[in-house]
């Protein structure tokens, strides 16, 4: 279980990238969607995450903005 969850839209990786890496630095877990395998539920494994968050982060941009994902997240 991650203590920090962040939402973001794919073109917005290298920022929620740096961000994980800061809030690491500092001690927290933090979970994100890099890495998903192709055979992955991502609905599912998502909203897991997301229950077990204590902190949902969502990065919001022009391009982020537009993604049902990153807003359904939010």
């Amino acid at each position: 279980m991650a203590e920090v969850f962040i939402s973001y839209k794919s073109e917005d990786r290298g920022v929620a990238t740096l961000l994980a890496s800061a809030l690491t630095n500092y001690g927290l877990t933090v979970w994100y969607d890099v890495g998903l395998g192709a055979d992955e539920d991502y609905y599912k494994l998502i909203q897991s995450e997301l229950e077990k968050a204590n902190v949902v982060i969502a990065l919001w941009s022009s391009r982020s903005f537009d993604s049902r994902w990153v807003v359904g997240e939010a």
